[in-house]
């Protein structure tokens, strides 16, 4: 219902701007024909460097304590799979939650790259977050 709101409230005469997802988000299931639209939609991929990643994530989840982000890892355990989840807890248990967010980034940076490569290459148009450095809209007025 909430979704059915929110497209109740678009502009058709606008684009619309979706963030590129599977089919299931969580529990939650992309109705089958928005779904169908988002695949055959182009892709505006942005780029920025896996460290920078690594660092926003840390910044983001790094205050939890290690066993709060244990009990994380372990419900996505199904999702990035065993040998992923238990590289991620080792980190924990040695104190190193960069490396734990670096395991799992890793995996998910396969995931997505998976999901893009059932795309036409010519449908994705791939920007550096460097890019949008550079753009005048950007910069702050003088």
């Amino acid at each position: 219902n909430d979704l059915a709101d929110c497209l109740a409230e678009l502009d058709i005469n606008r684009t619309a701007w979706i963030e590129d997802e599977s089919r299931n988000i969580g529990k939650v299931i992309i109705p089958g024909a928005i779904f169908e639209s988002m695949s055959r939609a182009k892709v505006i991929l942005i780029e920025r460097p896996f460290g920078e990643r690594v660092n926003r994530l840390l910044n983001e989840y790094g205050h939890f304590e290690n066993r709060e982000l244990s009990e994380i890892i372990i419900k996505i355990s199904k999702r990035i799979g065993g040998d992923v989840a238990q590289a991620a807890l080792k980190e924990l248990e040695l104190g190193d939650v960069r490396g734990a967010i670096e395991i799992i980034l890793k995996y998910y940076d396969k995931t997505y790259a998976y999901g893009l490569s059932k795309r036409p290459e010519d449908n994705i148009t791939r920007i550096s977050i460097e890019d949008f450095k550079n753009l005048a809209f950007i910069k702050p007025a003088p």
